[in-house]
């Protein structure tokens, strides 16, 4: 394609910084699931707890659709 070194050697950074986000997306949407687990598990759960942990799903949610 006639790109330089440089170019190419962007291209190839830019790449693996999309590999590194995307994993870090879909690792922390996974790490969300078994704490939503235990708490439906839980009889009676706090109401902080309940929020933070909806508004983590919530931002891995927003992130993954931004992606």
């Amino acid at each position: 394609l006639g790109l330089t070194d440089a170019q190419q050697e962007g291209g190839l950074t830019m790449a693996i910084r999309w590999i590194c986000l995307g994993t870090a997306i879909y690792t922390q949407a996974a790490a969300v699931l078994p704490q939503r687990a235990a708490l439906a598990r839980a009889k009676k759960v706090e109401s902080i707890t309940a929020h933070a942990v909806a508004f983590l799903a919530l931002a891995a949610l927003f992130r993954t659709s931004m992606w």
